[in-house]
């Protein structure tokens, strides 16, 4: 399912009683995911895969966290690998509009939401 249900009201025609359905009371639509957001939650559900592998260690919310410089290091070089490939198999996307997607999922999302959106949306 590729689709994102959000809140539409409907448009505002007057201030009196028999408007109030109108000013307060809307619709559910559906409205398709941007492809920047789809490829930022594939991203962060891909690092935090190998993150998960690589270093033992996890944080209050069960991610992995590195320890080590080596650990570091290599997710850092996966993370830059995943970003590479995506950019790579989306040409017409600008590298800005899927950077900022994935800096936005990164603070607004838990792994564990995104992993729960993105397998809403390949299903």
């Amino acid at each position: 399912m590729s689709e994102d249900i959000y809140y539409r009201p409907k448009r505002v025609l007057g201030s009196n009683e028999t408007d109030f359905a109108q000013q307060f009371l809307g619709e559910f639509a559906t409205m398709e995911m941007p492809p920047e957001d789809r490829l930022a939650l594939y991203y962060h559900v891909r690092c935090e895969r190998f993150d998960r592998v690589v270093c033992p260690m996890r944080d209050i919310s069960g991610d992995a966290r590195p320890v080590t410089t080596h650990e570091t290091a290599l997710i850092n070089q996966h993370a830059s690998e995943v970003l590479r490939q995506l950019a790579a198999a989306h040409p017409d996307l600008p590298a800005g509009r899927l950077r900022h997607a994935i800096s936005r999922y990164g603070q607004r999302y838990t792994t564990e939401e995104m992993e729960k959106m993105l397998e809403r949306l390949e299903s």
